[in-house]
């Protein structure tokens, strides 16, 4: 009887089930018909029961989700953006987690981020085509149109921000499924623009954006012979049109790096022709682009009458919503600003900003109430714009009041639309200009930003990648992860350092693209490890930790400017110092010769006098945070005076960003574990051509020294190894590295430790972004470890800093080639006033104090003796002050309570 109860429930459920799979699989066909019909009304009018579904399988979500993909689809092409991402997101939530499922809710992702961008969330549009393009490409069979379609849209994107190396790898990546998988395909759509039309397409306008004339004709040339070899249809010709525009305005923005005679009449035979291949009756829009160039080619040709003709007419023909209006009023102030007329300029300025501006009241004249969008080139014309202005008039005090508006409204856009660690060219300088412009009309006198706001600004834009790293792998080395996730990493990274020793340029972006989202994977499972890396960083909290003694100098070169900020408990103040090719020469030179065991004390003087343009008097702990070729320069070396350096009676340490000297408590609750690794060597030295057994002389009865103080585990010769390393160093809270390092400064990731005679004992710069770390220090007693390339993107790349993003809060690195022998005596000293309660930059200028003072050879008295090693990033002490104090402290408590004791009994007795 059971068994008959059961079946007929499982019958009767089988039967819904398939009843609502037939009605939703009907109602799926009608919307289907009036969405290709375009009836949109009347599909939106099908589909007002979707609510009344009961999805109890795969395929019912999956229809379901189709459904209201199409109803979403509608409300796109009717122009309710707002309401058409409510309805994407509820298709994406009932997609189903199989394959079909995930294709689907990649498809919808990437419909949803059009909307977004219509909508002029262009920075969350980016990340939503990003997390499709994640999806879609993990699938074994994914659906290749969408797919194309998306890697054309994030080249396109990652161009317009400056990230060339990521277009071109999205547009290769592109063409290469599109020969193997899709171009046989017969699912295409004639009336569309063939995917090989819209990857040419692509890299014409990659290579114009870069200023790379050579690859840019060559892809053009490509392009024009696939338009030989088969018919373009509308779109198709549009998109040659295009190209041909962006060609144009690669002569007229770098005509002046370029070897061509004519580069303005080059600009103007292209922007010609673009208007030749386009139809300008269906494609008026893309006319309006191409005018606009035209008339830029008039302005460069300084035809100001006839651009400002021109320009009108543009304008006159574009739509009143037009989303490019700001880019026409900003070349009208332009064009009036460079032909000496400041009313009209600042005029079409005015008009310029109210149209970026998205609040609901009007602008102000001063800009005070300036709400900013999110479109990352507005930036660009808030803070490009009042050079041009400041250049034309340099006197004119209603300039000064105006370009400082620009530059303050320029920070609140860059801030509002730019989320990212990282920084391209275009952005870098987007953000230089801005920060510069704000320091520049400040000392004029102009502008409202207070000098902690300033700070504010550049501390939570420039350390946002350091932070992130930092916090991430110092959580994740405290979280329970298998090791077999772990591992992962470190594969993926040896594939790299591979691929970058191959020069493939490809595979380097694939390799890094799948790290980004390994990375976003793991965040998702264990959440804790991105816990913090948000948080902002505030000067004013930042000021309460300094102590009355200690002062911070931060560097800022932007041009030919160096800006000097004095950082203290009560106070933050700037000043500017000229960084002409003179002083930065001297830089230079200085940092030269103390690497060659030489010396210049009128030079170490005027260095320290532009350097330190405060007085020191009140301060004997100074914090570094240099900028630029400041990274390679030990300022405790500099002489304020003909015979004393800065280090008497200064404490110097230095860190990449304010928020690493004075970080919070990160939990250090374990011992003082001392990890020591220490290879031997028998190869010969390349230069000297003998063996180098005994090379590390020095830092070997360094360690075994060092390794007495704490609890210790040292790693000598054959134990020394890279696999050794990695098996132990999560336990270390202390890390000490005496071996040899190799740099490479073209390509500073392959810069390595030795860990013994073998290639494949080396441990590249790579390899250590992937280890996560809890330990309190690192010590790296090698040479050149806090050293290597200097991008302007991404400042210093340098072991020493592979460490910091591991999640270790201090370093101590060295600058150049060090000697052998002194740094051993130097580092026993260090760790001996370490394990006495100094804090690390007091242990370090103890230690470099008495070598000097105990140092009977004038030779080795130079700083390249003394001052190669240098601490970054947090200062503070790893041991409490010794134990003998603390039991003084209990032995007097305990004698003074039985002194209180017998008095009050004396006491007692007399009353009684």
């Amino acid at each position: 009887m059971l068994k008959k109860v059961l079946f007929f429930i499982f019958f009767i459920t089988f039967i819904s089930l398939s009843a609502q799979q037939i009605s939703l699989n009907k109602l799926l066909k009608v919307i289907e018909k009036k969405y290709n019909e375009e009836k949109y009304k009347e599909l939106l009018l099908e589909v007002v029961k979707e609510d009344s579904f009961k999805l109890k399988s795969t395929k019912d979500s999956l229809l379901f989700s189709k459904i209201i993909h199409l109803k979403a689809n509608a409300l796109y092409q009717l122009g309710d953006y707002k309401k058409t991402i409510l309805f994407y997101n509820i298709a994406i939530n009932n997609t189903p987690n199989s394959e079909t499922g995930k294709n689907q809710k990649g498809i919808i992702l990437f419909d949803r981020a059009f909307a977004e961008y219509y909508l002029q969330q262009y920075t969350k549009s980016y990340k939503t085509v990003k997390k499709a393009e994640q999806i879609l490409s993990a699938l074994e069979n994914p659906d290749y149109d969408c797919l194309l379609s998306i890697y054309a849209d994030i080249s396109g994107t990652s161009t317009y921000y400056g990230f060339f190396e990521e277009a071109e790898y999205y547009i290769k990546k592109g063409l290469k499924i599109y020969q193997l998988k899709y171009k046989k395909s017969k699912v295409k759509n004639t009336n569309q623009a063939s995917k090989e039309v819209i990857f040419k397409h692509k890299l014409v306008y990659l290579y114009s954006r870069k200023g790379d004339e050579l690859k840019m004709l060559e892809a053009l040339k490509e392009f024009e012979s696939l338009k030989s070899e088969k018919r373009f249809n509308d779109k198709e010709q549009r998109l040659f049109a295009i190209s041909l525009n962006h060609v144009g305005d690669f002569y007229l923005n770098f005509r002046d790096k370029l070897k061509q005679k004519l580069p303005l009449q080059k600009g103007k035979e292209y922007l010609l022709k673009a208007i030749d291949v386009l139809n300008i009756k269906k494609h008026p829009d893309d006319l309006i682009e191409i005018k606009f160039n035209l008339v830029k080619q008039l302005r460069y040709s300084k035809e100001f009458e006839k651009a400002l003709k021109e320009s009108r007419k543009m304008i006159d023909l574009a739509k009143a919503d037009d989303f490019r209006a700001p880019f026409f009023y900003a070349q009208r102030g332009i064009i009036y600003a460079e032909s000496g007329d400041k009313k009209n300029a600042i005029k079409e300025l005015y008009q310029m900003v109210s149209l970026i501006h998205k609040g609901a009241d009007s602008l102000k004249k001063t800009g005070a109430n300036f709400v900013p969008n999110s479109d990352i080139n507005h930036t660009g014309l808030l803070v490009e714009i009042p050079d041009i202005l400041l250049k034309h008039f340099p006197n004119d005090s209603l300039v000064f009041q105006q370009s400082s508006s620009f530059y303050k409204m320029g920070l609140q856009q860059f801030k509002n639309c730019y989320e990212g660690e990282e920084f391209s060219n275009k952005l870098k300088n987007y953000y230089n200009l801005t920060i510069g412009g704000l320091l520049k009309t400040k000392r004029l006198g102009f502008g409202s930003l207070e000098n902690d706001e300033i700070v504010n600004a550049i501390e939570n834009i420039e350390n946002r990648l350091a932070w992130k790293e930092f916090i991430y792998n110092r959580n994740y080395s405290k979280t329970s992860i298998p090791d077999s996730i772990i591992k992962k990493d470190f594969i993926l990274r040896k594939q790299l350092v591979f691929a970058r020793k191959n020069n493939d340029s490809l595979l380097v972006l694939e390799l890094e693209n799948q790290i980004k989202t390994y990375k976003t994977f793991l965040t998702k499972i264990y959440p804790v490890i991105s816990k913090s890396i948000l948080s902002k960083f505030k000067v004013n909290s930042f000021q309460e930790r300094l102590k009355h003694d200690e002062v911070v100098f931060r560097y800022k070169i932007i041009k030919k400017n160096l800006y000097v900020f004095k950082i203290t408990q009560n106070n933050i103040e700037i000043k500017l110092v000229e960084y002409l090719k003179n002083f930065k020469d001297k830089l230079i030179r200085y940092i030269q010769l103390l690497k060659n065991i030489d010396e210049n004390k009128v030079i170490s003087q005027e260095i320290f006098k532009k350097l330190f343009p405060f007085n020191l008097n009140n301060y004997n702990n100074i914090i570094i945070i240099p900028d630029g070729i400041l990274y390679h320069l030990p300022f405790e070396s500099l002489l304020i005076n003909e015979e004393e350096y800065l280090i008497k009676n200064h404490v110097v340490s230095y860190a990449s960003d304010l928020i690493f000297t004075k970080t919070k408590d990160f939990n250090f609750h374990k011992e003082n574990d001392l990890q020591l690794f220490l290879p031997t060597y028998d190869f010969k030295d390349s230069i000297n051509n003998k063996y180098d057994t005994n090379q590390l002389k020095g830092a070997k009865e360094e360690a075994f020294f060092i390794a007495k103080l704490f609890n210790s585990e040292l790693y000598t010769g054959q134990l020394a190894t890279k696999s050794n390393f990695f098996k132990n160093i999560q336990r270390a809270s202390l890390v000490h590295l005496a071996m040899h390092a190799e740099i490479d400064n073209e390509k500073p990731e392959l810069s390595y430790f030795l860990f013994g005679n073998s290639t494949k004992e080396n441990l590249y710069l790579e390899e250590l972004y992937a280890l996560k770390l809890n330990a309190k220090l690192a010590v790296l007693s090698a040479c050149n470890t806090g050293t290597g390339s200097l991008s302007s993107n991404k400042g210093a790349v340098s072991l020493q800093r592979a460490f910091t993003f591991a999640g270790i809060p201090a370093t101590i690195s060295s600058l150049w080639k060090v000697p052998d022998k002194e740094t051993s005596q130097i580092m026993r000293l260090f760790y001996t006033h370490l394990k006495n309660g100094k804090t690390k930059s007091k242990a370090l200028q103890l230690a470099k104090k008495e070598y000097l003072e105990t140092t009977t050879d004038p030779f080795l008295l130079h700083p390249y003796y003394w001052a190669g090693f240098v601490l970054n990033g947090n200062t503070e002490a790893i041991v409490s002050e010794p134990n003998v104090n603390k039991y003084a402290y209990l032995v007097l408590l305990l004698v003074f309570s039985i002194v209180l004791l017998l008095v009050f009994r004396k006491k007692l007795i007399k009353v009684s």
